[in-house]
């Protein structure tokens, strides 16, 4: 029973990566024709049923571009920017998109921390590290078991050594999984959605204006005062209160 209860599990699941490849390129086809809502329509149908993927992520937000919807061409693009970190495309599409909006934040200059983030921890998604962490753990199970078992010297040592080469990345990589994993945590990136919002000294309509702030800028959540205020930091320092319902959490 256990077995066709598996089996249909994994029928099912054939099935619907089928539905979704098909659903893509129906999404495509309409894009190439420009009918770009009805594309949009689609590549949305996809997400809501559970799937997603980096270039889903890049041809819906291309829609939104289409149509000069900013504010969902930059979410969408950052989204597909966590799970393809590295694309060109998706990178030079953000920057486009990027230039569309209103506000001209000059960023605070990097730490050297944040440089070295970027040239390592940032390099890959919290997955890819956690991946490569499993891989280079079999790795060493295989260099491991070849030191026991081989009777040759040469062998003997050279698995040992590879063995020890192993232990040593796995932690690292590990480390750096987990260190991903917390800048992310800590780092909620959002993109504002609002035509036009305020950011105010305290969670309350009443209270002073900092600064306006318009549709398609990232910001960082700091902290939430309730369900409908929430503290943002923007890339040059400043931060805010604003209501939560003028942004979405990438």
């Amino acid at each position: 029973m256990k077995k066709v209860f598996f089996y249909f599990l994994l029928f099912a699941w054939f099935l619907s990566a089928g539905q979704s490849n098909d659903l893509f390129e129906k999404g495509n086809a309409f894009y190439l024709e420009g009918n770009y809502q009805k594309a949009i329509d689609v590549y949305q149908s996809i997400l809501d049923s559970g799937q997603h993927s980096g270039e889903l992520y890049f041809n819906l937000a291309n829609a939104y571009y289409k149509q000069e919807a900013i504010a969902p061409s930059i979410f969408y693009y950052e989204k597909a920017k966590q799970l393809l970190p590295k694309d060109e495309e998706v990178i030079n599409n953000l920057a486009y998109a990027n230039n569309r909006t209103i506000d001209n934040i000059t960023p605070m200059p990097a730490s050297f921390w944040d440089i070295l983030n970027d040239a390592i921890v940032n390099k890959l998604t919290v997955n890819q590290w956690a991946k490569l962490s499993i891989a280079i753990m079999l790795f060493y199970v295989l260099s491991f078991s070849l030191f026991i078992w081989t009777d040759r010297t040469v062998k003997k040592r050279l698995s040992f050594v590879l063995a020890l080469v192993a232990m040593f990345a796995f932690g690292l990589s590990l480390t750096l999984t987990f260190h991903k994993n917390n800048l992310d945590k800590n780092n909620r990136q959002a993109i504002i959605f609002d035509r036009q919002n305020s950011l105010s000294t305290e969670p309350n309509s009443l209270s002073d204006k900092v600064l306006d702030v318009h549709e398609g800028l990232k910001v960082f959540v700091k902290e939430y005062y309730d369900s409908e205020w929430a503290k943002v930091e923007l890339s040059d320092g400043k931060t805010g209160w604003i209501k939560t319902s003028a942004f979405r959490l990438l």
